[in-house]
């Protein structure tokens, strides 16, 4: 059974992307991008509060290309994930 999907967290799409500042008095945060132009950057942070950085004030604004959870990729199978999804979709209820 092949489940047609990538289960490869590693790889992120676009709107789903993390975002890691730092600022000049050197604080690291790592969040979603929500927004960002020429002034400011807003994003969620893991404590789900809206932050809004001012550019000035940073350091350093990386994007990151990579997923925070660790890749299990090869290490399931294809049926052993479709047992997973399938237990999890029943976790909703009716």
């Amino acid at each position: 059974m092949s489940i047609g999907r990538n289960v490869d967290p590693a790889e992120v799409i676009a709107d789903n992307r993390y975002v890691r500042i730092v600022t000049k008095d050197g604080t690291s945060v790592t969040g979603k991008l929500l927004n960002q132009d020429a002034v400011s950057v807003q994003l969620m942070n893991p404590k789900e509060e809206l932050k809004t950085y001012l550019r000035a004030n940073l350091r350093e604004f990386t994007i990151l290309d990579k997923g925070l959870m660790p890749s299990v990729q090869g290490k399931l199978t294809d049926q052993q994930v479709a047992d997973i999804v399938s237990y999890l979709s029943a976790l909703k209820g009716s």
